[in-house]
């Protein structure tokens, strides 16, 4: 049985993590060459983030579904700094 507390971090944990992980993530992207290879360790993080979560239901375990989760939830600040450096790589500065 889990309570509805921590259900709740399910989602808060997006929240909680971001402001850690987004300063670190976009200091990285925004180095020379860097926004691929962090795009591919932000998908792959995403991919084993959602392994982890539906593993989590043969197994019945709350904290494998949180760990995928907050994987997940990592990996997404390094995805949501991506657009800005993609549009300042792809557009002219005269665009």
């Amino acid at each position: 049985h889990v309570d509805g507390d921590a259900v709740d971090w399910l989602s808060m944990i997006y929240m909680a993590v971001y402001p850690v992980v987004f300063a670190p993530a976009s200091h990285y992207v925004e180095a020379d060459g860097a926004l691929h290879k962090g795009l591919r360790v932000a998908a792959a993080a995403q991919a084993v983030g959602a392994l982890l979560r539906w593993a989590s239901c043969a197994s019945r375990s709350f904290a494998l579904l949180v760990t995928g989760q907050a994987l997940c939830a990592a990996a997404q600040g390094i995805t949501l700094g991506a657009p800005p450096r993609i549009a300042a790589t792809w557009f002219a500065e005269n665009e």
